[in-house]
């Protein structure tokens, strides 16, 4: 069984000024139901990045993140979302856990 990090990378700005105000709260606020928060731990200095704790890739706790990915999509119906994994050893840096699960949360092309 894997260890994994779930990484969540917010959209930058609003695409439209018909985007709520406090979307980044709602969207921070379905993340903390789902994970416990981790400080400090971020993949990218220069974006707004939601990162949990270690977790076991666990069924149930894949099941969390697709509850997330639909949490994300009840607030932000607009966004496009892409799930990628990569090993962390490949990432190089502290491998305190086996894979990275990120998320990218982007404003939808039309």
């Amino acid at each position: 069984m894997s260890s994994c990090r779930l990484h969540v990378f917010l959209p930058d700005e609003p695409a439209t000024e018909e985007t709520p105000s406090d979307e980044r709260e709602q969207l921070q606020a379905a993340f903390e139901e789902h994970f416990t928060p981790c400080e400090g731990v971020a993949l990218q200095d220069s974006t707004n990045e939601l990162v949990s704790e270690i977790f076991d890739e666990t069924d149930e706790n894949l099941e969390r993140i697709d509850a997330f990915e639909t949490a994300v999509e009840d607030i932000h119906p607009d966004a496009d979302t892409l799930r990628t994994r990569q090993d962390r050893s490949v990432m190089g840096g502290d491998a305190d856990y086996d894979e990275a699960i990120m998320l990218q949360i982007t404003h939808a092309l039309v």
